[in-house]
């Protein structure tokens, strides 16, 4: 089960990519049993801005795991749920 503090983490994750890539989206989010969350997000079309994309994500989740402790892992997928 996602906490409050996930969640905040979260929806300020979603904010603060949304600024730079206006198409991101986050498709579902799912809890494992080895405490990491799996966010499934939309692909872009593009391939350089989802380079760019990715690259964003990863400096935002280890931001997240080295301050908070939390471990999200981002799957992208070009099916909308």
């Amino acid at each position: 089960m996602i906490n409050f503090k996930q969640k905040e983490l979260i929806e300020t994750l979603e904010q603060e990519i949304k600024s730079r890539f206006p198409a991101f989206k986050i498709l579902s989010i799912n809890d494992n049993a080895d405490n990491r969350l799996w966010l499934t997000i939309k692909e872009l079309n593009d391939e350089e801005s989802e380079l760019e994309l990715e690259e964003l994500i990863a400096e935002k989740v280890t931001d997240i795991l080295v301050t908070h402790g939390y471990h999200f892992q981002v799957i992208p997928t070009k099916a909308e749920r």
